[in-house]
């Protein structure tokens, strides 16, 4: 329905601009001439906006989908980032308990620092 809006308003404007303007004899004429492309236009106008409310009478439906989309993504997006901390920091356990188990006395202060920095900003 839209589209066939949109072509109706083309179709108006056509007309608008056909209309011969410069061929009035008498200033009347002009002015009544000119009055009729600028309702032509207005029409025109007019059904392009009744075929723009036509188009947002749909959206709310596709609208609602993509936000549905966007959420769930998001919430994905959340759950990989908290599985990617974890491993991350599951890995410095492990790194810091092999320090331990083979003795590496010096590594371990280091090691230390980092993991807690990485658990308070978690």
């Amino acid at each position: 329905m839209p589209e066939s809006l949109q072509s109706y308003a083309s179709h108006l404007d056509a007309l608008a601009e056909e209309l011969p303007l410069t061929a009035a004899r008498t200033p009347e004429e002009a002015m009544q001439l000119m009055q009729q492309a600028s309702e032509l236009g207005g029409t025109a106008s007019a059904v392009r906006l009744a075929a723009i409310e036509a188009l947002l009478a749909d959206a709310p439906e596709r609208l609602d989908a993509i936000t549905a989309a966007t959420a769930s993504a998001r919430a994905q997006i959340r759950t990989v980032s908290e599985i990617s901390r974890a491993i991350h920091l599951t890995g410095q356990v492990i790194a810091l308990a092999q320090c331990v188990a083979t003795g590496q006395i010096m590594a371990i202060g280091p090691m230390l620092g980092q993991l807690n920095q990485d658990l308070a900003a978690a």
